[in-house]
């Protein structure tokens, strides 16, 4: 029996022996930059202007 010749059209395969898929920590798992600006405690105007600031597009004008 002979061997199918291979397509040489065909995508190789992705070996990924030596990647870590699921690292045990990510940038985004880190606490920095979570109060990052954080307005002082009782400072009412600082906190507003932060709010508006950082408000999402979603949230309207």
């Amino acid at each position: 029996m002979t061997e199918p010749t291979p397509d040489p059209t065909a995508q190789p395969r992705l070996v990924l022996d030596d990647v870590d898929l699921v690292p045990e920590q990510t940038s985004d798992d880190l606490d920095d930059g979570w109060s990052a600006g954080a307005p002082a405690p009782g400072d009412n105007a600082a906190a507003l202007r932060r709010y508006l600031d950082e408000k999402p597009p979603h949230h309207g004008d």
